[in-house]
């Protein structure tokens, strides 16, 4: 393993000595090595390498001559092969993805800036992650709990962000869904995985520019159920805190930074990215977080002096509130269902009154249709009197078709 200090030994008699030199010479040659070859190849400073392993990128390197000097310091000479050396060093250091790339300025291709403008007092937005064919998921939030007209007096509005799909037939899909509600805005990227920050920083700048006026924003994935009574509470109880992030929260140091590839798969971070760091700052889980109005256009902000990194939970709900002063977090981690079999079993459980999990996940349509009747009639009084008249009814219409067939066609949202 490469490390970022001097290697310093005492040297000892014997064949354990010479092992002790061959070990230590060979981390201490070959950083020196890679160091001395980046001060020559790469222009101005630039930040040390993290530490890694030799095996990552299968290179050779032979010892010429271990040098012990009295102050127990070692001199190491390595020789190592021309191709590997630049194998190492483009991974380290690529000029295709340079650390201090901010954010793309992203541009809608389909949204609608006056959503929120006949709603002066909003209480809440909701903005949802969704990929460019999950219509149908759209839909099913647009009828149980992301209803704009699920509340009588407390305005509420939903976005679904999406971006370029890869087909013509989808994208003409979504213009006629956005044609009949008006509810998606699409930027000019491609929606890959990788482009999940790009979605996230859209949504803080939608919101910032056209729907500022409302109290608090969610954002949540197209295939989360989401407890939102429990979540008003949640804003009722927290009114006084000006810059608000309430999340599932994974704190500081407590999620290592995964960069061995044959461990982590599609999960890689390269040793360019977050340089200098072992773990992730304290962030939230990507499912759902609701930010205070004044945290959205904060982190709108931060977005535009914060270098791009393409994890977006790590990105959105860690760095860039790290940029913003006085922040307060609402820890809800005890309201958090990853699988949902133990949420499901509390929401259909008829002697079960405190419905602890806000947010869940891992539920089919028809498990999120069911908790959200159950969730209807478990609400207290004061609850129900924020319903909207016909919310119960849509519910139960809503739950019998699903009961009826297996193979459900949502009908369209009014």
């Amino acid at each position: 393993m490469i490390r970022h200090i001097a290697v310093e030994t005492r040297a000892k008699r014997g064949s354990r000595s010479v092992g002790l030199y061959v070990a230590f010479g060979a981390v201490v040659g070959v950083y020196l090595l890679l160091h001395a070859v980046r001060l020559v190849l790469v222009a101005g400073p630039r930040p040390e390498p993290q530490s890694t392993a030799l095996s990552d990128f299968m290179v050779k390197s032979i010892i010429r001559n271990v040098i012990p000097a009295e102050d127990g310091k070692l001199e190491v000479h390595v020789a190592i092969d021309i191709a590997d050396l630049i194998k190492v060093m483009g991974d380290l250091y690529s000029a295709d993805a340079d650390e201090d790339l901010l954010p793309l300025n992203v541009t809608y291709v389909m949204h609608n800036p006056r959503l929120c403008a006949d709603a002066p007092s909003l209480k809440y937005i909701v903005y949802l992650h969704s990929a460019p064919g999950n219509s149908k998921r759209r839909d099913l939030v647009r009828q149980t709990w992301g209803n704009r007209r699920l509340l009588k007096k407390q305005n509420s509005r939903v976005v679904f962000l999406v971006g370029l799909p890869k087909d013509n037939g989808t994208q003409e899909k979504l213009k006629a869904e956005f044609s009949q509600y008006g509810d998606l805005v699409q930027g000019n990227f491609r929606d890959d995985y990788r482009n999940l920050t790009l979605k996230g920083i859209m949504g803080l700048k939608w919101i910032s520019t056209y729907c500022a006026q409302a109290q608090y924003a969610l954002k949540s994935d197209d295939d989360a159920f989401i407890n939102i009574f429990g979540l008003i509470d949640v804003m009722d109880k927290n009114a006084d805190k000006k810059r608000m992030i309430a999340c599932v929260q994974y704190h500081n140091d407590s999620m290592p930074i995964l960069r061995y590839p044959r461990k982590c798969y599609k999960w890689c971070i390269k040793y360019r990215e977050l340089i200098g760091l072992r773990s992730y700052p304290a962030y939230c889980a990507g499912l759902a977080f609701l930010l205070s109005r004044e945290m959205v256009s904060q982190m709108y902000a931060a977005s535009l002096k914060t270098p791009f990194f393409w994890v977006d939970d790590a990105y959105v709900s860690g760095l860039l509130p790290a940029k913003v002063s006085g922040v307060e977090r609402v820890p809800l981690n005890r309201h958090f269902s990853l699988g949902g079999h133990d949420a499901y079993a509390a929401y259909m459980n008829p002697n079960m009154t405190e419905l602890k999990h806000y947010f869940v996940h891992g539920m089919t349509d028809k498990k999120r249709v069911e908790m959200w009747s159950a969730l209807l009639r478990k609400l207290n009084d004061t609850q129900k009197a924020l319903l909207a008249d016909s919310v119960e009814t849509n519910a139960t219409q809503l739950l019998n078709r699903f009961l009826a067939t297996t193979t459900v066609k949502l009908p369209k949202a009014r």
